[in-house]
């Protein structure tokens, strides 16, 4: 959710045009565009430099950090940054602003004013935001939605289990399991409409954690 919450902050134009395509693999695609070649001659190589960069930027990693983490020299990974962003500037002039603005004031805050302070930190701002605005705007407010499905008639049963970062855990009837399905994920699809990109919900359903699968609906 971070990617597309940055994606909303930054108004990054070719960031949101990539995001709005549904079922796209956006990794891919961002690669292409950065790269200047046609999709399917995207490595998956490249695929992952691409997602490691883009989290790197919003988690405040440095070259060094990214170095590490791709397995090339500093030097390479100060290059990925900068010619990443030039493709990119929406998100670089965010991210600056963002920084300057922390340590301005000292704080970052959500689209419903919660605010977080980070005394004495600039580098982790941009991370800060988005997770703050995905994990607990997005998600209370579907919480709070969703915590109203257990009377409804085609969901008696359900409970609200808790809330991990971007997720809800459910237990849920299997009797009841797809009309359950269905409501949550209009619930979280919706709970942020105030952002300009699409934020899709994955269903995985399962008698525990660890015999989860993907529930098409």
């Amino acid at each position: 959710a971070e990617l597309r919450i940055a994606a909303h902050l930054s108004a990054e134009p070719r960031l949101l045009d990539a995001l709005a395509r549904p079922g796209a693999d956006i990794f891919r695609q961002l690669t292409a565009q950065w790269k200047g070649k046609l999709e399917d001659h995207v490595t998956e190589e490249e695929r992952g430099h691409t997602k490691a960069l883009c989290y790197g930027l919003l988690y405040g990693m440095t070259p060094v950090g990214l170095a590490e983490r791709l397995g090339i020299d500093e030097a390479k990974a100060t290059t990925f940054q900068r010619s990443f962003l030039l493709q990119f500037r929406g998100l670089q002039r965010w991210i600056d602003s963002l920084v300057a603005k922390v340590r301005e004031t000292g704080w970052v805050s959500t689209i419903s004013g919660k605010r977080r302070r980070l005394p004495a930190i600039s580098h982790k701002a941009p991370s800060a935001r988005a997770q703050a605005m995905a994990a607990i705007d997005r998600e209370m407010t579907a919480q709070r939605r969703c915590c109203g499905l257990t009377p409804h008639s085609d969901c008696r049963g359900a409970h609200l289990l808790l809330q991990m970062h971007d997720e809800l855990v459910f237990e849920v009837p299997a009797a009841a399991l797809t009309d359950c399905a269905r409501l949550v994920r209009r619930c979280m699809e919706s709970a942020a409409p105030q952002l300009t990109v699409p934020m899709p919900v994955k269903l995985r359903t399962g008698p525990n954690w660890a015999d989860l699968q993907e529930l098409q609906l």
